[in-house]
C-alpha cells in the first residue's frame, strides 16, 4: 500500500517554502512598506499584493500509485489517486518524475502542487471521450460545461502547476485543430467542425440560459482549453513548458490571486493564445516567454450577459518581464479590465500586426481603464503599434451598457518598424478619454497616426522617422454616433 510521505524536495520550483521564501519566489519576502502615489506605486502594491500558496513539505511519486512513463500505458487513474490522496493528507506536491506520462485531463484539488520534474513530460490523450463527461468552465469568452481542460480546477484553493518539465498537449494537423473547420489546419469535408457549437453557445448566452443548461459534448467538437484554473483562490503556475496547446495555453477565469511566472508557452495552432487572463483579480505574470499565432497576452472579461456580471471584469494585472513572440497581436485588453500595469515586454515575430490593442466594446459593452505601459521594445509591426477602440465591431451592446477606454498611458516604447504608430477611434457614445504618450519612438514609420473621436490625447517626446511627431497625432473632435 503507497504511503503518504515527507521527504526533501526534488527542486525549489516544487513550491515548497525555502528558508522563508514563499513558493515560487526568487527571494524572501519584501515587507509591505508604502508606495509611492502614481499607478506605478499601486503596481508595486500590487506585486507585493500577489503571493504563491505554500504546499505543505509532503511528497507523492505518481509511479508509486501504478504510473509508468513508457508514454504508452495510460496514467490517467494513477494521477488521479495520488492528487486525491494528497488533498485527503493535507496537501503537499504529486510529483511526476523523468519520463513521459500519458494522461486524459489533471484535476487538481485544494492544497495539492503538481510537480512536473526536469526530465518529465505529462503528454495528454487525443482521444476527445477522455475530456467526457463535461466541466464547468469556459470556451470563447462564455460559460458552459464542456470538455474538461487538460488542466483543470473548480472552487479550489491553493493549487499549484510547478518544475522544469513539459506539458504536451499532443494538437497538430490531425488532432484538436481540424476541428476549427479550416482546411490550413487538417480539416476535410465532412469533419467535424466546432462553427454549430460556437453560435449556439452564443445564442444560448445571448438569451440567459443558465450556464448549467449550456451542455457541450463529443458530437460539438470544442476544443478543451489547456490549463484552466476556473473559479480558483490561490493559484501559482510556475517553470513548466506548456506545448501544442488545442486552443488558450494558460487561462485562469474568474479566479483570484494568481502568479504564473517562468513559464514557456508554444500555441501556435489556430486561435493560440499564450496566456488569458479572464475575469480575474490580483493576477501578476512574470519571466513567461509566451509564443502564440492569435494573441501572446490577453486580458479579458466575459462576453455578452456572462461579461456584464459584477465579479466578472479583469482587475489589478501586473506582467512584468515577458518575451512576446509571433503574435498577430502580442497583446490584448478588453472586456471591461481595470487596472492593468504592462512593463518591460519584448515583442518579435514576423507577423505581427498589433503590439498592443486596448478595445471596448465587444459583446460586453463594458468600460476598459486604467491600462499603463512602460518600458516596451517591439521589433516589427505590420499595422499599428498602439490600437484603442472604443466601439470594436459597431454598436453591439444591449441592456443598456455602453463601452468606452478611459485612461490609457505609455512611457517608454521603441519600435524598429511599424505600419503606422498610433490608432485610437473612439464616438460620442463611446468615448476614448485620457490618452498619454510619453518617450516613443517608432524609428522607420510607414504611415501617418489615425486619431478620431478622442479627448485628452497627450504626447510628450514622441518620435516618428527620428524626428519629434507631436503634431502628426492632433487630439479630434469627437464624432457622431453612426448610423448602424
Amino acid at each position: 500500500m503507497t504511503s503518504v510521505h515527507s521527504r526533501r524536495e526534488p527542486d525549489r520550483r516544487a513550491g515548497r517554502p525555502h528558508a522563508g521564501t514563499p513558493c515560487g519566489e526568487d527571494g524572501p519576502a519584501r515587507p509591505l512598506v508604502a508606495a509611492p502615489v502614481g499607478p506605478w506605486g499601486r503596481a508595486d502594491r500590487l506585486r507585493d499584493r500577489v503571493r504563491p500558496p505554500r504546499f505543505p513539505n509532503r511528497f507523492l511519486d505518481v509511479t508509486e500509485f501504478g504510473a509508468v512513463g513508457d508514454g504508452e500505458r495510460d496514467c490517467t487513474a494513477a494521477i488521479r489517486a495520488a492528487i486525491r490522496l494528497c488533498a485527503q493528507a493535507g496537501g503537499g506536491h504529486v510529483v511526476v518524475p523523468a519520463g513521459r506520462f500519458l494522461t486524459g485531463p489533471v484535476h487538481l484539488l485544494s492544497n495539492v502542487n503538481l510537480y512536473v520534474s526536469d526530465e518529465a513530460t505529462v503528454a495528454f490523450s487525443r482521444d476527445p471521450a477522455a475530456y467526457l463527461p463535461g466541466v464547468r468552465g469556459r470556451w470563447g469568452g462564455l460559460d458552459l460545461v464542456g470538455p474538461s481542460p487538460l488542466v483543470y480546477a473548480h472552487r479550489q484553493r491553493n493549487v499549484g502547476v510547478s518544475g522544469g518539465g513539459v506539458l504536451d498537449g499532443g494538437a497538430d494537423e490531425r488532432h484538436w485543430w481540424p476541428w476549427t473547420g479550416l482546411p490550413e489546419h487538417g480539416w476535410r469535408q465532412g469533419d467535424p467542425s466546432e462553427a454549430a457549437a460556437r453560435e449556439r453557445l452564443r445564442s444560448l448566452a445571448e438569451r440567459g440560459v443558465r450556464v448549467s443548461e449550456r451542455v457541450f459534448g463529443a458530437r460539438d467538437a470544442l476544443r478543451p482549453q489547456f490549463v484552466q484554473p476556473y473559479r480558483c483562490r490561490n493559484v501559482v503556475i510556475d517553470g513548466v513548458t506548456v506545448l501544442n496547446a488545442p486552443m488558450a495555453a494558460v487561462n485562469p477565469v474568474s479566479c483570484e490571486n494568481v502568479l504564473v511566472q517562468h513559464v514557456a508557452v508554444r500555441a501556435t495552432g489556430p486561435d493560440g493564445v499564450g496566456c488569458a487572463v479572464e475575469s480575474s483579480r490580483r493576477v501578476r505574470v512574470r519571466g513567461c516567454d509566451l509564443d502564440a499565432s492569435e494573441r501572446a497576452l490577453a486580458v479579458l472579461g466575459g462576453q455578452g450577459e456572462d461579461g456584464r456580471h459584477p465579479d466578472v471584469p479583469s482587475s489589478e494585472v501586473l506582467v512584468e518581464d515577458c518575451a512576446l513572440r509571433g503574435a498577430r497581436e502580442a497583446v490584448v485588453v478588453g472586456a471591461g479590465a481595470q487596472q492593468v500595469f504592462l512593463s518591460g515586454l519584448r515583442v518579435s515575430g514576423s507577423r505581427t500586426d498589433t503590439a498592443l490593442r486596448v478595445r471596448g466594446g465587444s459583446r460586453a459593452g463594458r468600460t476598459v481603464g486604467e491600462v499603463h505601459v512602460r518600458d516596451v521594445d517591439v521589433d516589427t509591426v505590420d499595422g499599428a503599434v498602439v490600437r484603442i477602440v472604443a466601439d470594436e465591431g459597431g454598436a453591439g451592446w444591449t441592456r443598456g451598457a455602453r463601452p468606452a477606454v478611459l485612461g490609457v498611458g505609455i512611457h517608454g516604447l521603441t519600435v524598429e518598424r511599424a505600419g503606422r504608430s498610433l490608432e485610437i477611434r473612439g464616438r460620442s457614445d463611446a468615448p476614448v478619454r485620457g490618452v498619454a504618450l510619453r518617450d516613443v519612438d517608432v524609428r522607420r514609420v510607414d504611415e501617418p497616426a489615425l486619431v478620431e473621436g478622442v479627448e485628452g490625447l497627450r504626447c510628450e517626446e514622441v518620435r516618428e522617422n527620428g524626428v519629434p511627431a507631436a503634431g502628426a497625432v492632433p487630439a479630434s473632435s469627437v464624432p457622431e454616433p453612426r448610423r448602424e
